[in-house]
């Protein structure tokens, strides 16, 4: 097995297009959700002037300011940043590279084959389409890379991954992110009342 010849290689490329409307809804959102913030800091200097005469006030308005933005600003921003994300998967000598990349950023990953237990078919499903994904299991079932989607995944098709990675199969019903309970927990028997003497 050589790095000139992958088991597999997943490309995932990003459509330029859906990344600029993106951007493009994405930008007036934004201007509209920083007016608040932009309200308070043109009267920044009042307010501090007054935030000893009126500290309830004060609170209220650094509480709503909070609020406003863990409900719209962090979550726009989260979108933004992953905005246009294209992805490539190499499995070759042992070693699994995930390379992730935006608009904004790239992060390459590489672990080794040793490190994940199985893999695991899946099948989504949406509106329109089923699409079945074949990914490596992490132990403890922590986290799963796809390295193998389309239409339709046959039962030769698990079996030969398998087999060319190594790996046993394992079921979804197996497979989560949730730790297992080792035992059930066990309810002590209801003790026996003591007659008065």
């Amino acid at each position: 097995m050589s790095s000139s010849t992958p088991l597999y290689r997943l490309e995932q490329p990003a459509s330029r297009a859906s990344a600029f409307l993106s951007l493009a809804v994405l930008s007036p959102a934004a201007c509209s959700i920083l007016i608040p913030i932009g309200l308070v800091a043109a009267h920044a200097s009042d307010v501090a002037a007054s935030a000893g005469a009126h500290p309830i006030e004060t609170l209220q308005v650094a509480a709503g300011l909070l609020c406003w933005i863990l409900l719209f600003v962090l979550p726009l921003a989260k979108r933004t940043l992953r905005a246009g994300v294209s992805r490539s998967l190499t499995i070759a000598d042992g070693r699994v590279i995930e390379t992730t990349q935006t608009l904004f950023r790239a992060r390459a990953t590489t672990k080794s084959l040793s490190e994940f237990s199985g893999i695991a078919h899946r099948i989504r499903t949406t509106v329109g389409s089923v699409t079945h994904e074949l990914a490596l299991i992490e132990r403890h079932g922590a986290h799963r890379v796809v390295f193998q989607i389309g239409p339709r995944l046959d039962r030769a098709d698990i079996e030969a991954a398998s087999k060319a990675l190594g790996l046993p199969e394992l079921r979804e019903a197996d497979v989560s992110v949730l730790p297992k309970v080792s035992e059930p927990m066990r309810v002590p028997a209801p003790r026996p009342a003591v007659a008065a003497a």
